[in-house]
């Protein structure tokens, strides 16, 4: 039987989207989902399997990570562009 996952998380659809989005990236990740119950409800409810080399946290926690510094990297290009195209005093 493969390794597992399912519990409730309390976050944003959009970053649980995101993260994700990141898990489908890592090889050890065989299914990752997750279901809304209810739109008024702020409960997510997640499924992640993954092979024997990884367990459903693991891919989780490091997929939450790279999402970081992909965001990290995302805030400094965007600083940057900025504080290139701002006019000269």
């Amino acid at each position: 039987m493969l390794p597992h996952s399912l519990s409730s998380v309390r976050t944003t659809p959009l970053a649980t989207l995101s993260a994700y989005e990141q898990l489908h990236r890592d090889p050890n990740v065989l299914f990752a989902g997750y279901k809304l119950p209810h739109p008024l409800l702020y409960k997510i409810i997640t499924r992640i399997h993954t092979t024997s080399q990884s367990s459903p946290t693991q891919a989780y926690t490091q997929a939450t990570k790279d999402l970081d510094k992909e965001l990290e990297y995302l805030m400094q290009a965007f600083e940057d562009e900025k504080n290139r195209c701002e006019p000269r005093l």
